[in-house]
């Protein structure tokens, strides 16, 4: 079974848990709970996949940093932004990485539309997290198209993999610049 999943957090720590399935056709999110959060872990656990938007580099390490061991739902992570960079890489700065822009983007499910107006943060911070899981399941199945048609599997295998050790990097305040990583490239090749 596939759940796309959305955290909405503050300061404070995580305030609303949204999750979606049907292929993004249905969805909900409640209040942050312990018992609340004790069900939508073992929801995530019980999954063959969770597709997330930015969940790898965001809502798991709010995860972690509340105490919570990721390391049984990494693998499961199907992040929305990694497959995107991977099949979309061309359109990198172009603003297309937001949610919305994939939900237009990538849909690939000919008379249908997803809603697009659902932001609200300020007046309904669970709508805005159960649409927010929902959309990332809508583009999950064209996306894996795309990936599969592209033979993409392995870039978006590495990039999965690889993404937690940036996130740590970028938390403790190291930044990467492409001129930087041009000299290493033309080091190494010359070595």
């Amino acid at each position: 079974m596939i759940f796309g999943s959305d955290l909405e957090w503050s300061k404070s720590g995580i305030d609303v848990l949204g999750l979606a399935w049907d292929e993004g056709l249905t969805a909900t999110a409640t209040a942050r709970t312990p018992e609340s959060l004790e069900q939508y872990l073992g929801i995530l656990r019980r999954a063959d996949h969770v597709v997330m938007h930015n969940g790898i580099d965001a809502d798991l390490v709010q995860l972690g940093k509340e105490g919570i061991d990721t390391s049984r739902l990494l693998p499961k992570i199907f992040d929305t932004r990694l497959a995107l960079h991977a099949s979309h890489g061309h359109l990198a700065g172009s603003g297309s990485y937001d949610l919305r822009s994939m939900v237009i983007l990538l849909n690939g499910r000919q008379g249908q539309r997803f809603p697009l107006d659902w932001k609200a943060y300020e007046s309904n911070i669970h709508k805005t997290c159960a649409l927010d899981a929902a959309a990332a399941l809508w583009c999950h199945p064209t996306l894996s198209r795309l990936i599969g048609a592209g033979k993409l599997e392995d870039v978006v295998k590495v990039s999965h993999a690889v993404q937690p050790i940036f996130s740590r990097m970028h938390a403790q305040g190291v930044r990467l610049d492409r001129l930087v990583l041009e000299k290493i490239y033309a080091a190494r090749k010359q070595s």
